[in-house]
């Protein structure tokens, strides 16, 4: 990664001018912000409140990743641009220099794994370990490294109802409708009891999104309905 005078110079693409220019992400102050970020639109809009400030390491473990939203778009311009505007451009279509990898990393999609397939992957050993003696266990951690090797993961998610989420948590009124004990604690960020919203019948497995499939959870019955 290499960032110059505001500048991501690793990651570019041209402009619609003629002839065209090269433009980049830009940092950017907001008004009432304290430090320079890139703002983005993870929707693609350009309307007020569709922009948020994303930290410079942030945007570019997102962008290795490819975990941005197929219609985000960043700010961008050109580094000689006579004007201080900044349009917003989409991300996936930034072309990342050679330079632009860290650490020897590869960014993805090139070098990604579904995440259920790690998981997968994980529990299997957990399973044929538990059955091993201590010492079989010690000799067999030392085939991996201490210091554990970075893979980029893809993972399809479901776009939930926040409605149906928010109407869950209100006929719980703060208590775990499977146990019945008082949420653990409540949000810094609101003050209202943390439940955890858990499907009956799982998306995955054809649930509907609905308020009567869901059910308020403490997270030690939430662990349960998935692990018990």
């Amino acid at each position: 990664m290499r960032i110059e005078n505001g500048y991501l110079l690793s990651a570019w693409q041209f402009d619609n001018e003629i002839p065209p220019n090269k433009i980049y992400p830009v940092l950017i102050k907001q008004r009432g912000s304290t430090k320079e970020k890139f703002i983005v639109s993870l929707s693609g809009k350009s309307y007020r409140g569709s922009y948020v400030e994303v930290e410079p390491d942030d945007f570019v473990e997102r962008l290795r990743a490819g975990s941005f939203p197929e219609r985000a778009t960043v700010r961008m311009r050109a580094p000689n641009a006579v004007s201080s505007v900044s349009n917003g451009w989409l991300i996936r279509n930034l072309r990342l220099d050679s330079n632009f990898e860290i650490n020897g990393d590869t960014p993805s999609p090139y070098n990604s794994f579904p995440k259920d397939e790690i998981n997968s992957k994980l529990q299997a050993l957990i399973r044929e370990a538990v059955i091993l003696s201590p010492a079989e266990v010690d000799e067999k951690s030392t085939e991996f490294p201490i210091l554990p090797k970075k893979i980029w993961v893809t993972s399809p998610v479901f776009q939930r109802n926040p409605y149906v989420i928010v109407r869950t948590l209100q006929r719980a009124k703060g208590f775990c409708e499977s146990c019945g004990s008082a949420a653990p604690f409540v949000r810094k960020s609101d003050g209202t009891p943390y439940l955890e919203v858990h499907h009956k019948i799982p998306l995955a497995q054809g649930g509907d999104d609905t308020y009567e499939n869901t059910v308020a959870l403490c997270p030690n019955c939430h662990r349960k309905m998935h692990f018990g």
